[in-house]
């Protein structure tokens, strides 16, 4: 998984308005963990899975600052170099975004993940310490991310710097978001908007219209809502938990039809995300610990560490 640690700000009002235009977003997304792939998972472990209920979905807007997600979408944007070559990047982690229900969480640039606080059953809002490790040897997928005192930081394995991420300072209905004494963003709530600034520029607002209905930044089209079990993410996905509580269904939405990304099912511990050829993960719990895998190789854990352990 791609972490975005050293996430920056600068490119949120002018990349968010792309994304919502679709002006500079691929036709297609990538799905990392490799969620993508040929690899298929073990269909009998799905179908032999003594399934559980899902909790029933929510919509509410929250912040999860700290970017320690599990992808199921990962949005990507392309950005012409010359006349005839053409990169394609990973859009950033933003922290301002929907939390709804199961640990599930859709952010502002149109990323759909699974947070790890809820998986590893801690609140970010408290002390915590969590260890990620990988089989991956990059530096990036090896650390140690820890929140004592209001101040969030990171260490890479085998490596002695810590790197701060923030710095919270709450005042009123603000909470101010700095790193080495430098403010990186602010979200701003009220009782019926919660508000994204970074520095001067224009802020984005997620707008409540009713208990289950949400509009960004006075777009009357990108409209956030709940319908009984469906959530509608603007013109860009659906949730659905079917009339059992037992599948969480994601769909890509169409002009005339809504088409199937993935399906998740929990049960004996493990949680499964899959496509409808079967390609996907399994997350399983492991006392505090949670391993995802794929073809029966663990490819990433998380730990939740003991507050007295060592960086």
């Amino acid at each position: 998984m791609a972490q975005d640690l050293m996430y920056n700000p600068v490119i949120t009002e002018f990349y968010l308005r792309q994304l919502l235009m679709k002006n500079i977003v691929v036709s297609f997304i990538i799905m990392l963990i490799v969620i993508s792939g040929c690899a298929r998972l073990d269909i009998s472990g799905i179908q032999n899975l003594d399934r559980e209920k899902f909790n029933p979905l929510h919509l509410f807007p929250v912040t999860e600052p700290n970017g320690l997600r599990i992808d199921i979408i990962r949005n990507t944007t392309r950005t012409n170099k010359s006349d005839s070559t053409i990169t394609t990047s990973l859009m950033p982690y933003h922290p301002l975004g929907f939390s709804l229900g199961n640990g599930l969480f859709y952010d502002l640039y149109g990323n759909l993940s699974l947070r790890i606080d809820y998986l590893l059953n801690f609140s970010s809002e408290a002390s915590f310490i969590v260890e990620k490790s990988s089989r991956y040897r990059k530096s990036s997928e090896n650390f140690t991310y820890s929140f004592v005192n209001d101040s969030a930081s990171f260490k890479y394995r085998n490596r002695k710097k810590i790197y701060q991420k923030y710095h919270i300072i709450e005042k009123g209905d603000s909470t101010f978001y700095l790193r080495k004494n430098k403010l990186r963003y602010s979200i701003i709530k009220s009782d019926t908007s919660l508000t994204y600034k970074w520095k001067k520029r224009k802020g984005l607002t997620i707008y409540q219209l009713n208990h289950d209905r949400y509009r960004l930044n006075r777009r009357k089209r990108d409209i956030f809502q709940k319908d009984g079990d469906d959530i509608f993410l603007g013109r860009s996905y659906l949730l659905r938990r079917t009339s059992d509580g037992k599948i969480v269904n994601v769909y890509k939405i169409g002009r005339s039809k809504n088409r199937l990304l993935y399906t998740l099912v929990k049960g004996d511990n493990k949680l499964y995300i899959y496509d409808k050829m079967n390609r996907g993960i399994k997350i399983e719990y492991v006392g505090k610990t949670i391993e995802i895998s794929k073809e029966k190789k663990v490819l990433t854990k998380y730990k939740l560490k003991e507050k007295s352990e060592n960086y």
